[in-house]
């Protein structure tokens, strides 16, 4: 089958890599100059994903890993493409964070205060006139290093933030920035796949680690991720956070991956972010969970249909190999780890291969021989991930294979899981959630 793979920043390139590796003919398209390196040598490039949609035809599937392609998305169904990735206006609530909460409200939702703003200056007189604990959010992926919890109750830090960007940044009179109130609680993700008309495949249940390490350093895009899929659609994380939003996702032709991360505490759930297509890195996470292809499962989101998705149960874990500059970008330092190469554990068993997910990696050809080698200026080079009855067991799991992979100044959290098994559980049981004790429960 002809699948034509469409990217920004390449956040599910892996997925793309494992169905060319099953024998269809896949070609991918990276918009971000950037990435030009990235996947040279294990999947073939376009430079212009307009000029493949007639090769990849109305018999093929084009997928869109990304919000910012919704107009498109919308057209090329519009014309009897079969697209798999969102919607125009299902992304909006990703990319327009105020409006997205305004809709979570209209569907019954719990919701912080948030307010969006198109100049730091502007975010900066708000709080002045709102002293309070805030977040600060931005948009893009490579922005998230700039957000920042406020921890004082009068919102100083925040201020001295948002001066700091002011001093900084290239531009802030025209920086998009987002201001939440802080909510005090656990946090903890839901999701589900949505095929235009109904939810479909598992129900997905994560909890994020976006700090360098533990409590310590800048929040980043993630180090890793503790997931679970379940199947109870009467359970309360569902029925109160996802299923409201049916509606609103019918309405919008919506087609894709979609999550919203939430904070639990005493008084309720409260949703504080959507994101819209696939996730980073769960999504290599939820290759690891499922018991087949991605394709049929694709496929069928893409063209409306109903889908029963084999998975695994029980606890995984997926975990980010990073190098300098991460998790700072920078095109400039991002040289110094370019070109590293990556040598693997002759150690490694045929089951632990797979648990292998690259994203800034390329293959070179030396005499003959092939190696891979990291490329691209972020340090977001690969992921590993692990299963097990126990939180503990899937750690042990992603972490055995991460210590067969040798690459100087390769780093990456080897606690994954541990808040959940310390004091989170306890927390969400406490709140009514319904989550898996140990192993028993599976």
């Amino acid at each position: 089958m002809r699948i034509l793979f469409i990217s920004q920043e390449l956040i599910a390139g892996d997925v793309a890599r494992r169905i060319y590796e099953e024998g269809h003919d896949v070609r991918l398209c990276i918009l971000d100059e950037t990435l030009t390196e990235v996947y040279s040598g294990i999947l073939p490039h376009v430079t212009s994903w307009r000029d493949q949609i007639s090769w990849v035809g109305k018999d093929g599937l084009i997928i869109f890993d990304d919000v910012g392609f919704g107009a498109e998305q919308d057209a090329l169904r519009a014309e009897g493409y079969t697209v798999f990735g969102g919607s125009e206006e299902g992304e909006r609530l990703e990319t327009e964070r105020a409006f997205g909460q305004r809709i979570f409200e209209h569907c019954g939702l719990k919701n912080p205060e948030t307010h969006d703003f198109d100049s730091i200056f502007d975010a900066l007189t708000f709080v002045q006139k709102h002293p309070r604990a805030w977040v600060i959010k931005c948009s893009g992926h490579q922005q998230k290093h700039l957000a920042y919890i406020g921890t004082t109750h009068n919102g100083s830090d925040i201020l001295h933030v948002l001066k700091q960007y002011i001093n900084t940044l290239p531009d802030p009179q025209h920086f998009h920035i987002t201001l939440q109130e802080r909510i005090f609680g656990v946090e903890m993700g839901i999701g589900r796949f949505f095929n235009g008309k109904h939810w479909v495949g598992p129900i997905e249940y994560n909890i994020e680690h976006p700090r360098l390490y533990k409590d310590i350093g800048p929040i980043i895009n993630e180090m890793g991720t503790l997931a679970w899929y379940g199947k109870n659609e009467k359970e309360r994380m569902y029925r109160e956070v996802l299923l409201p939003l049916e509606e609103y996702l019918r309405a919008a032709n919506f087609r894709g991956d979609f999550s919203i991360n939430c904070i639990i505490n005493e008084d309720g759930i409260y949703p504080i972010e959507a994101t819209t297509r696939f996730g980073s890195p769960i999504v290599h996470l939820q290759t690891t969970l499922h018991k087949e292809s991605w394709l049929p499962f694709l496929l069928a989101v893409a063209r409306g249909e109903k889908y029963t998705l084999r998975h695994y149960n029980g606890f995984g874990i997926v975990i980010v190999g990073a190098l300098p500059p991460f998790p700072y970008p920078s095109e400039k330092i991002g040289a110094l780890s370019r070109g590293t190469p990556i040598f693997f554990d002759t150690s490694l068993s045929e089951t632990e291969k797979t648990r292998i997910h690259f994203e800034e990696v390329a293959v070179q050809k030396n005499n003959g021989a092939e190696y891979y080698q990291a490329t691209g200026p972020d340090g977001y080079c690969l992921y590993t991930t692990g299963l097990g009855k126990s939180v503990k067991e899937a750690q042990q799991n992603a972490l055995r294979v991460m210590k067969k992979i040798h690459m100087h100044k390769l780093f990456y959290r080897p606690d994954i899981g541990d808040d959940f098994i310390l004091w989170q559980r306890d927390a969400l049981l406490k709140y009514g959630i319904d989550v898996p004790l140990d192993e028993r429960e599976w």
